[in-house]
């Protein structure tokens, strides 16, 4: 891949179908190293599955009989002269700490040392695809630290507040038109703020996930 982040996110996007409601995004750096750490709650992985997932041949999806999100991403933290490690516990052994983590160490100094890439892109798009799960993103560097915090309680409340306000509206509607004094262009009105709100609950959530871009860009 072109840019590290878009490994971050097919493996984020692996935790999202493992069944993780919680899925936290790490990136530490200094002038040397980069370090990636992906780790979640979801299902986990048994010790068979555990040694075959870095084979670019095995995969569980149906789509394509090739998996190449983790062999790529240990294959580019190797050839650095990095690290690559996979840890996970299966939820049918281990009830309450369940889950897959996922460390790989960069030396930024070598000529195969792949840039980090718009991790800001990444992680909206992970809180745009899957707003009903949790994020959390750090980034950590010698001079700064970034942190970002998804809940699905931000989507919960913005879904609140567009079912009110179409209550509202057909409500609204409703009473004008049992007045028997229907407005023109009345119906066209409501449409289009109902759009408004349902963007403006959508421009929340991309502004959560953008915080990162204000913070000022440290990839």
């Amino acid at each position: 891949m072109k840019e590290l982040s878009l490994n971050i996110l097919d493996i984020a996007e692996n935790s999202v179908k493992a069944g993780a409601l919680l899925t936290e995004i790490t990136v530490e750096e200094d002038s040397e190293r980069l370090r990636i750490i992906i780790n979640d709650n979801g299902c986990g992985m048994d010790e068979e599955t555990l040694k075959s997932v870095t084979d670019p041949f095995y995969t569980t999806r149906k789509t394509r009989k090739v998996g190449l999100g983790i062999p790529f991403l240990k294959m580019e933290a190797e050839q650095t002269g990095g690290s690559f490690k996979i840890e996970s516990k299966p939820e049918n052994k281990y009830k309450e700490e369940h889950g897959t983590k996922v460390s790989a160490e960069f030396i930024k100094s070598s000529i195969d040392f792949i840039p980090l890439g718009d991790t800001a892109s990444t992680i909206t798009t992970l809180i745009l695809g899957h707003p009903e799960r949790d994020f959390v993103f750090r980034h950590k560097t010698d001079k700064k630290e970034i942190f970002l915090l998804y809940s699905f309680f931000f989507f919960f409340v913005s879904s609140l507040c567009r079912l009110v306000c179409s209550a509202v509206c057909q409500g609204v509607c409703a009473r004008v038109l049992r007045s028997g004094c229907e407005m023109p262009g009345f119906h066209s009105v409501w449409y289009v703020f109902r759009v408004c709100v349902m963007r403006v609950s959508h421009c929340a959530v991309r502004c959560a996930a953008c915080v990162c871009r204000l913070c000022g860009n440290i990839s």
